[in-house]
């Protein structure tokens, strides 16, 4: 159940995908609080538009995107957040070897007020959080994006794993990439960690683009 701390409401929610055996958690916070003019976005974006399919075919190979659940706003809650994730999986990404098992993952943030303007504020809290998790870092200004950015790069279980995150306005994106490879003689191939890294900044920077700017 959330978790109530003054007039926030701090959601957890878990998303275990079985293709790289890996559970990860994107922390969301709900707050009460009233409408603004900012300036900002009124329709959640369709995460599976936000990367172009050549870069998509340059990470994955050739995988057809898979569109999540919609999370919905609590309809009784000031402001609140929707959210919807798309992914791309493949066993025959370019570059990951013989045995592959690849992952793209592209999720979206939605906070509005009950209205459906935008709840920046919100937004920002979300964004502040990601900040708390010891492995994120600050990218420095060349590589962020938005109003708010960060990433980390660790690897879990043999899987290699980049996140980049960040928020313009009251959109929140989150892309994660994750692979792991190994040829048939037995020898696992280990991408670099720069190369994951400039991938899930670039599917970020292209996310950004399609946004377009706050209106």
């Amino acid at each position: 159940a959330p978790e109530s701390r003054g007039h926030c409401v701090f959601k957890l929610t878990d998303n275990v995908k079985t293709t790289v055996a890996l559970t990860t958690g994107f922390l969301l916070v709900s707050c009460a609080g009233s409408a603004s003019a900012d300036l900002g976005y009124r329709e959640l974006p369709n995460p599976c538009r936000l990367a172009s399919p050549e870069t998509v075919a340059g990470l994955v190979g050739p995988a057809e995107p898979e569109l999540g659940g919609l999370e919905d706003r609590d309809p009784e809650a000031k402001s609140d957040f929707v959210s919807q994730a798309c992914e791309w999986n493949s066993t025959t990404a370019p570059g990951w070897g013989d045995l592959v098992l690849v992952n793209l993952q592209v999720q979206v943030v939605l906070s509005q007020f009950q209205d459906g303007s935008p709840a920046i504020s919100l937004a920002k809290a979300g964004a502040d959080r990601q900040l708390q998790d010891r492995r994120v870092q600050v990218p420095p200004p060349p590589f962020a994006l938005g109003d708010q950015s960060s990433h980390y790069y660790t690897e879990v279980s043999g899987v290699q794993i980049s996140v980049f995150y960040f928020r313009k306005a009251n959109v929140e994106v989150e892309v994660k990439y994750r692979g792991q490879g190994g040829n048939y003689d037995g020898k696992e191939v280990n991408k670099p960690r720069e190369e994951l890294e400039e991938a899930a900044h670039a599917v970020a920077a292209e996310a950004l683009e399609e946004l377009g700017p706050p209106r």
